[in-house]
């Protein structure tokens, strides 16, 4: 998540977090924003793991975190959302998974399981001075930790039976 290939690449994902963090930080608060990145990072690397066999670097998986944390104040605040972004965040998402997708040198597995991951944080987490736990984001955290931990055990047996 820290490492990039070259310039260009950290410059658009630098260029990205400039644009959509400030944004999710106003929305979800500092902590929540950092929890939301990160473990959105995560999961954009556990999803490269287990799916792709191509090395991978970079904060995309972060960085489309921010936009899935974005789809979930979509949820919350439909009209809200729409007088910001209109369906310009959602062109973004499927442009840029479009170009992924037929990019050989693009991990699109980690855009992948970054926007899920933002998207499932920003719900267990909700947004900025919204009820914290309740059921069902004790619900949802549990099944955020059971999903990474299965998937480290999986990818961890995927690689271990490759390199026999």
């Amino acid at each position: 998540m820290f490492l990039h290939v070259g310039l260009v690449h950290l410059f658009f994902n630098s260029y990205a977090l400039y644009i959509y963090g400030p944004i999710v930080e106003k929305l979800f608060g500092k902590t929540r924003f950092a929890l939301i990145y990160i473990g959105s990072g995560l999961y954009g690397s556990l999803s490269s793991y287990l799916f792709s066999s191509n090395p991978a670097a970079g904060a995309s998986g972060a960085i489309f975190g921010l936009m899935g944390s974005l789809l979930y104040f979509r949820q919350r605040k439909k009209d809200t959302f729409r007088r910001i972004f209109g369906p310009q965040l959602i062109i973004i998402i499927l442009i840029n998974l479009f170009y992924g997708s037929v990019q050989p040198s693009i991990d699109n597995w980690g855009h992948i399981g970054g926007l899920v991951g933002g998207y499932l944080i920003a719900n267990s987490l909700g947004l900025y001075k919204e009820d914290g736990v309740g059921g069902f984001k004790v619900f949802l955290w549990t099944l955020l930790i059971v999903i990474f931990l299965l998937g480290l055990y999986v990818g961890r047996h995927k690689h271990f039976l490759i390199a026999i």
